[in-house]
């Protein structure tokens, strides 16, 4: 494969390893985020389950307050109004009052009879204020049993939200672990794609010296040739002038050069 083709494939796995190291930042950042809100609902799940425990702590105990209630309004008949038993009252000590020849006997028991009046009228009171406590009771207990099952939905709520939560991360640390498989075989054929140019760069280095050394050759090789056909072409013109001279033709100073350097050789 030609160098330029692994240099472009090179380039192509790092854009690739690029994005992979990318996406998984950002798969990373995904991830720390779900895991904070995991912990923020399982906080609050543990905050939840806590006041609802406090809930249903305070309805038991209601629960028992207004057994005891019931049970003792059962034992207790039910009695006049007690705006009723005052006025019986009131009737009675105004008679006393507005009957100045009343017999002692009589008057007797007419004390007697407010003073039954009158235990009636704290007993009828008293069980006015124990109807009432009884249904401000069953009102409190109305009210916890709807925050209990407000806070009930909430963690149902946040119990499905953490699942798919969950889900999630691990669907996210899933696509993590493949993109780091991924990204460790990118990572190798890179290695192996720089280390077939280095190998290719070594072999152009080396190609170069050698082509670098045949040059150097041959450019001695040229410089030696062209000193032999000069001195070639030197022997021929001596040898054209020594021919000259033996004939008595004139010589140039050239021609004289060369026959007289041949003689001196």
């Amino acid at each position: 494969m030609r160098r330029d083709e692994l240099a472009s494939q090179l380039s192509e796995i790092r854009e690739e390893i690029s994005r992979r190291i990318n996406d998984i930042r950002n798969l990373r950042n995904a991830l720390n985020e779900i895991r904070s809100r995991i912990d923020a609902i399982r906080s609050r799940i543990n905050e939840l389950k806590e006041q609802r425990s406090a809930v249903r702590t305070q309805i038991k105990g209601l629960l028992t307050e207004l057994r005891s209630l019931a049970a003792f309004l059962r034992t207790r008949k039910a009695l006049s109004n007690p705006d009723e038993i005052k006025r019986q009252i009131d009737a009675l000590e105004w008679k006393i009052i507005t009957s100045p020849n009343l017999d002692p006997e009589e008057e007797r028991k007419l004390v007697a009879q407010i003073a039954e009046l009158e235990r009636l009228l704290d007993e009828s009171l008293r069980r006015a204020r124990l109807q009432s406590d009884y249904r401000s009771k069953r009102d409190e207990i109305e009210e916890l049993r709807q925050r209990y099952a407000q806070l009930s939905q909430e963690l149902q709520n946040l119990v499905k939200e953490l699942a798919e939560l969950k889900a999630k991360r691990d669907e996210i640390k899933h696509r993590i672990d493949a993109l780091v498989n991924e990204l460790n075989d990118l990572k190798s054929k890179r290695d192996a794609l720089k280390e077939q140019l280095q190998t290719i760069k070594q072999e152009i280095a080396e190609r170069r010296k050698k082509l670098q050394e045949l040059l150097r050759e041959l450019r001695e090789l040229s410089r030696r040739s062209t000193e032999l056909e000069i001195k070639r072409l030197l022997e021929e013109k001596r040898k054209v002038a020594e021919e000259k001279l033996k004939r008595g033709e004139r010589l140039t100073l050239e021609e004289l050069y060369l026959v007289l350097r041949g003689g001196e050789e």
